[in-house]
C-alpha cells in the first residue's frame, strides 16, 4: 500500500485525534524486556498496568490484549471493586489481576508496590491532572517502567517531550454539543472548553445509544515531478463496534511489537514514529475494519463505482469490474428468482416501490447508461420494469454511492470484502428530508463472481415488517 507523508506544523500533526498513533506517547527504556527472569528463556508474561482499565478506552485497550497468555493486565482503577467486577465478565487468556490505583495519592509507591513493565494511562482527561499531569510519567522514569498515553490535546502531548518522553462509541448529540462548543472558544463566547473536560469525559463513559460505526479520511494535494496536480486520499471503514476500539489499537500495536521483538528506542516523545500503517493493517484484518488509498487524480472519465472505490476497485473479481465499466451504455441479461414477504404492508411497499413481483428462474436484464457522470439504471424482470438513478453523494454524503428510487434516496458505503462488493446503507432521505437510519429499511446487498460470472443479491427487510423484497441472480453481456 502507497503511503502518505502528511506534513506537520510546528512539531503538532495535522490529524484529528482519531488518527493512527499521533497521540500516544511513549517513555521508553533500553531493557523493555522484564529482566526479573534472569535472562530465562520462557521469561514471566509482560505485566502491563492500565490505569482507568473498566473506563471506555482502558476497557476497549483490556478487550484488545485478552487473548495474548505473554501478558499480565492489572486492571486498575480507583474502585478495586469495580476492577474485580470487570474483570469477573472477561474471559482472557492474558493474566487479569484487578487492584485499586489512585493517580491522586503517591503513585511512585503504588508504581513500585505492582512492579509494571509498562503503564497505560487511559484514565482522562488530562486536562482534570492539574498541575500534577505528569506525576505518573515521572514515576514510571523512576521505576524503570514504559509509560504509554492516549491524549487529544497538543499541549500535554508537546510537554512530555521535557522528560525526553513520550480517542465508544458516543451518542450523535455529543459530537454536535463539542462542535458548537469549538465554535463557541473560537468566536470567543467562551474562553475555554478546559473546565468542562470531566463532563464530557463522564458522558463518554456513561451514555451508549447511537449507531457503533464510523468512518474516516485523509487527503493530501500536491505535485508530481511533472509539475502536476496530484490527490490522493487514505479512507478508514468500521463497522458493528469495531471502530471505538481504534483510539486504543496504538497502545495495542506498540505492546504487541513489544512481545515481539521489536523494541522502540529510548528516549520522551511524541510516539508518532512509533508506529507504521502496516501495523495497524494486521490488526483492522481480525475486524470489520477497512482502509485503503486513493488516487483522485483526473477520475472524471472513470466508472462511477472506480472513482468511489479508489484503489480498492482493482481488488474486485474481474466480473465484477466489468460491469461496472462502460462508456456510454450497455445491457446484461440473465435469469434470477424473486422473493417477497407475506404481510400486507411489505407486499404494499413492494408495489410502491415498483419491485418485481415474486418468480423463480425469471429472466432479468439491466441497461446501463451514463448520464454527466451518473448512472441510469434501469431493471426489467420479465415484464416488469423499475429503474434508478446512481449517483456519487455530495455534501455529508459524500464519496458514498447515492441511489434515488423516485422521491427517495439511499447513501451507501461500497466496502469491498473478500470477493464480494456490498452496498451498506449510511443515510436516507424522503423529498430531501434526512430521516433517522434506525428508521430506514435494512439492506444485505453484495455483488460477487462464481465460475467468471457476474452474480448479485438483494435482500431488503424491515426490522417492523419483516422480509420486504429479495432478488438473486446471475448477469452476462450480450442477449
Amino acid at each position: 500500500m502507497t503511503h502518505i507523508n502528511i506534513p506537520e506544523s510546528e512539531g503538532r500533526a495535522n490529524i484529528v485525534p482519531w488518527s493512527i498513533a499521533v497521540f500516544v506517547h511513549c517513555t521508553v527504556r533500553a531493557d523493555i524486556v522484564s529482566l526479573r527472569n534472569g535472562g530465562r528463556r520462557n521469561p514471566l508474561p509482560l505485566k502491563i498496568l492500565i490505569v482507568g482499565a473498566y473506563g471506555t478506552f482502558g476497557g476497549r485497550l483490556v478487550d484488545l490484549l485478552a487473548d495474548e497468555s505473554r501478558l499480565e493486565l492489572v486492571v486498575a482503577g480507583r474502585s478495586g471493586q469495580r476492577a474485580a467486577d470487570f474483570c469477573s465478565h472477561r474471559n482472557a487468556r492474558a493474566r487479569l489481576t484487578p487492584t485499586a490505583f489512585d493517580r491522586n495519592s503517591n503513585v511512585s509507591d503504588q508504581i513500585r508496590a505492582l512492579a509494571p513493565d509498562v503503564l497505560v494511562d487511559a484514565s482522562g482527561p488530562f486536562q482534570s491532572y492539574g498541575e500534577r499531569r505528569y506525576d505518573l510519567v515521572e514515576a514510571c522514569i523512576a521505576r524503570r517502567a514504559h509509560y504509554l498515553d492516549l491524549a487529544d490535546g497538543s499541549e500535554f502531548v508537546a510537554g512530555v517531550s521535557k522528560f525526553d518522553v513520550a480517542a465508544g462509541p458516543v451518542p450523535e448529540a455529543l459530537h454536535r454539543a463539542l462542535v458548537v462548543c469549538a465554535w463557541l472558544v473560537r468566536w470567543r463566547l467562551l474562553p475555554s472548553l478546559s473546565p468542562f473536560a470531566g463532563v464530557m469525559s463522564a458522558a463518554v463513559n456513561r451514555l451508549r445509544w447511537g449507531e457503533h460505526r464510523g468512518g474516516m479520511f485523509v487527503q493530501v494535494r500536491g505535485t508530481d515531478e511533472h509539475h502536476r496536480e496530484v490527490k490522493r486520499s487514505w479512507h478508514l471503514l468500521a463497522e458493528g463496534d469495531d471502530g471505538p476500539f481504534i483510539p486504543s489499537m496504538a497502545i495495542e500495536a506498540i505492546i504487541r511489537k513489544m512481545l515481539a521483538g521489536q523494541q522502540p528506542a529510548p528516549g520522551a516523545r511524541a510516539a508518532v514514529r512509533e508506529l507504521e500503517l502496516s501495523d495497524y493493517e494486521a490488526l483492522f484484518a481480525s475486524r470489520t475494519i477497512y482502509a485503503g488509498i486513493r488516487d483522485d487524480t483526473n477520475v472524471d472519465g472513470s466508472p462511477l463505482f472506480e472513482r468511489l472505490l479508489g484503489e480498492a476497485w482493482h481488488n474486485l473479481p474481474g466480473a465484477v469490474r466489468q460491469l461496472h465499466t462502460f462508456a456510454s451504455e450497455h445491457e446484461v441479461r440473465g435469469r434470477c428468482t424473486v422473493e417477497h414477504g407475506r404481510g400486507l404492508l411489505s407486499s404494499w411497499i413492494a408495489s410502491l416501490v415498483r419491485f418485481p413481483p415474486a418468480g423463480d428462474d425469471v429472466p432479468v436484464s439491466v441497461h446501463f447508461r451514463s448520464e454527466s457522470g451518473n448512472e441510469r439504471w434501469t431493471r426489467q424482470f420479465g415484464q416488469h420494469r423499475f429503474a434508478s438513478t446512481m449517483l456519487m453523494g455530495r455534501g455529508r454524503s459524500e464519496r458514498l454511492l447515492c441511489e434515488r428510487i423516485g422521491p427517495i434516496d439511499f447513501a451507501q458505503a461500497l466496502v469491498v470484502e473478500g470477493d464480494r462488493l456490498r452496498c451498506i446503507p449510511r443515510r436516507w432521505s424522503i423529498f430531501g428530508i434526512p430521516l433517522p437510519l434506525w428508521l430506514a429499511p435494512r439492506s444485505n446487498t453484495y455483488e460477487t463472481e462464481e465460475n467468471g460470472t457476474f452474480r448479485f443479491h438483494v435482500d431488503i427487510s424491515h426490522p417492523w415488517i419483516g422480509l420486504i423484497v429479495r432478488y438473486r441472480g446471475w448477469l452476462k453481456a450480450g442477449r
